[in-house]
């Protein structure tokens, strides 16, 4: 038997009444189900178009293969537990827009696979007021500002600057990451929403689209009302101008690869995660290769400083800040340097022009280094100069006894003779 229905368009809107158990239910253009029921209109039963109507069993029937999730009288439960009611708002949202709700079920499962529950509970509010949509993967969006070569304005623990390049996973061990939301400027990752963007960095820089797993978020800073976060990992998928960032994704629960022009990075298959597991520091210097170039640094100011203050002379250091890769690195050199003086200018004082251990030992030290850096036994020094010559060259400033050691490869009592005409 069919259904009785009455069916009207105003100014090109349609909507269409239906007569359950003679009942009048209308039903508006705009619902998902509106074409189904119209197009089936003289065949479909009245059981199946209440079916299309009660969106809670719809919700029931698109969950039927995630275990975990249900829905009763318009309450969604995680295993037993009611969902956060932004999270349920989008998916009935997706529901609606007669999207497949499998995304929003892994991000459901993402969330839930987050280990700290803090981070779970502060992410509710992040993205309640952010308003990001979620991806296929059951991931989220959000964006970072950078700088415009795309490095992190912020430095590293070694001074250095990692990359933010569109394609590229970024990640970092979760246990560096601070995970105090009190602490409004620490270690870790960040995110943040657009109205957080121009609070950092102004207009300057760029500003890339992160997709992030929920299970990544660390922790959601107080400061800002909520609107940045810190994780541990991040896919950078696309860059836009600040002053889009606003409406760019404006009120949607869900978006694809291919329904935004900001996403310029498809990613094919899995992200693939397993650099969070192996560490942060895999693509830079560990912890002890970074204390050894300090310590390395240290050492090579020391020498320095040591012939100009046994020399009994004052000598801008050798080198610059441009020479070193990391301004630590430079800060412990002239550390170094200041010791080397120090320590050179009271073996100076020792009676007789006897060298000290501590010379012996640094020029052991140059000639050892000379030798294994070039791999050769010790040469015979050059005819074409004297004792007295370099002495003059080093007391003026023209040369230090480093470069005398490295250009001439003399031996250890060449030097001594050097220093003791120094002396004289």
């Amino acid at each position: 038997m069919n259904i009785p229905y009455i069916y009207s368009e105003v100014e090109g809107h349609p909507s269409l009444t239906v007569f359950l158990g003679g009942v009048p239910t209308p039903i508006d253009g705009t619902h998902p189900a509106f074409s189904e029921i119209f197009e089936r209109i003289n065949e479909i039963t009245a059981q199946e178009v209440r079916e299309l109507l009660d969106t809670s069993r719809q919700v029931r029937r698109q969950l039927a293969q995630f275990g975990n999730v249900t829905v009763n009288e318009g309450e969604v439960t995680y295993k037993g537990e009611p969902v956060n009611g932004v999270l349920a708002d989008r998916m009935l949202q997706m529901l609606a827009d007669g999207m497949d709700i499998r995304p929003w079920a892994l991000f459901l499962e993402n969330l839930k696979a987050n280990p700290a529950k803090h981070a779970v509970d502060e992410l509710y509010g992040w993205l309640e007021k952010a308003n990001m949509p979620i991806t296929e993967r059951g991931n989220f969006l959000a964006y970072k500002k950078v700088a415009d070569d795309f490095t992190s304005y912020h430095t590293n623990p070694d001074v250095s600057k990692f990359r933010n390049d569109i394609g590229t996973f970024v990640s970092m061990d979760r246990n560096k990451v601070c995970d105090d939301r009190t602490r409004t400027c620490s270690a870790g990752l960040h995110f943040c929403s657009w109205s957080y963007l121009s609070s950092y960095m102004g207009h300057q820089g760029k500003v890339v689209v992160l997709e992030i797993n929920p299970a990544h978020v660390v922790s959601i800073p107080t400061d800002y009302n909520d609107a940045k976060g810190r994780a541990e990992g991040y896919l950078i998928i696309g860059e836009i101008p600040q002053e889009q960032c606003k409406h760019a994704f404006p009120g949607l629960a869900y978006v694809s690869y291919d329904s935004s022009p900001w996403i310029t990075h498809r990613q094919e298959g899995d992200i693939d995660y397993s650099s969070i597991e192996d560490g942060w520091y895999s693509n830079y210097e560990a912890e002890d290769e970074i204390e050894e170039m300090l310590e390395k640094a240290y050492q090579l100011g020391y020498k320095e400083g040591y012939e100009h203050g046994y020399a009994d002379e004052w000598f801008e250091p050798d080198l610059s800040e441009f020479d070193f890769q990391y301004t630590d690195e430079y800060d412990s050199y002239l550390d170094g340097y200041g010791d080397g003086f120090h320590e050179g200018d009271q073996d100076r004082s020792i009676e007789g022009n006897a060298m000290s251990d501590a010379v012996e030992e640094l020029i052991d030290d140059w000639n050892n280094e000379t030798m294994d850096k070039l791999n050769m036994t010790p040469q015979s020094t050059p005819g074409n100069w004297s004792v007295a010559s370099v002495a003059d060259d080093i007391d003026s400033g023209r040369l230090t006894i480093k470069q005398f050691v490295d250009s001439f490869y003399p031996s250890q009592w060449d030097v001594m003779d050097v220093i003791d005409e120094l002396n004289s």
